[in-house]
């Protein structure tokens, strides 16, 4: 309930303690019957018409799972439910989530909450050094250990940006061939901002491509997308190369090949 409140520190600082309590039950052992009804109550109040309820239910789904904690394909399936969620900023970071993205989504929920977390790492790393007492060469080690934690938390940051595209999600969910059809019906009815589109457009195409669906009328949706003058135009082809699989009919794609060699093809040289 606090989660509907106007305060927005109150709603932050409950939303920090809620996931680190959840997080610190789960460190030694995991008390799977605890956990299940979380999930159930966190479901709950993800599909509520209350709309900052929704959205930090939604931000614990994605810590929770960020941290391995709640990971498996149970959480996942129930978190596929918020991809059609009538709220951009959840369906949006869902989205990132299930294509494997940096990305967090969710501005002033997870960026914060996240913040507060990393800090309390630079904080456990340094608790050797912190006395009683507060000379002048402790305060210089302080000082020391707390930026060689955050160089190393960087670094660490940068070298799990090289780590390529995680598709645990995506791969864990039971019923993909649904999904990708009720986002394609959500993208067709228009309506919502084209970068949101855009991005639900990629998590179509990484769900065809990854489990060898059929979705055969993504293809003529996609011509209206495949235009010179639109400013995004490899980002929908790279959409389009990720959705085309063997088991396509090429009677299906045949189309759209075509219509890029009529718009994006010349022979002057």
């Amino acid at each position: 309930k606090l989660f509907g409140t106007q305060d927005k520190l109150l709603r932050k600082n409950v939303f920090t303690h809620i996931v680190k309590d959840m997080a610190e039950m789960n460190r030694k052992t995991k008390n799977q019957k605890v956990n299940y009804e979380l999930r159930d109550f966190f479901f709950a109040k993800l599909k509520e018409a209350e709309t900052e309820v929704s959205r930090h239910a939604c931000a614990a789904f994605i810590t929770m799972y960020r941290q391995g904690i709640w990971a498996d394909a149970h959480v996942v399936n129930l978190m596929s439910a918020g991809l059609v969620h009538p709220d951009l900023k959840i369906a949006a970071a869902l989205a990132h989530l299930f294509l494997g993205n940096k990305t967090k989504g969710l501005e002033g929920i997870l960026d914060e909450s996240e913040d507060e977390e990393d800090e309390t790492n630079v904080n456990d790393a340094i608790m050797g050094i912190v006395g009683a007492k507060k000379t002048a060469n402790r305060v210089k080690r302080l000082k020391r250990a707390k930026k060689a934690a955050k160089k190393a938390a960087k670094k660490g940051a940068r070298k799990g940006d090289n780590s390529g595209v995680s598709f645990v999600a995506i791969d864990l969910l039971n019923d993909p061939q649904t999904l990708a059809e009720r986002l394609l019906q959500r993208l067709s009815k228009g309506g919502e901002p084209f970068l949101f589109r855009l991005l639900m457009l990629h998590l179509v195409a990484r769900l065809i491509g990854r489990h060898q669906l059929q979705l055969l009328n993504l293809y003529p949706f996609l011509l209206k997308y495949l235009v010179p003058t639109q400013s995004e135009v490899t980002k929908v082809l790279a959409a389009l190369v990720e959705a085309s699989h063997p088991a396509i009919p090429p009677d299906e794609i045949r189309p759209v090949v075509l219509h890029i060699v009529k718009y994006f093809i010349t022979e002057a040289r």
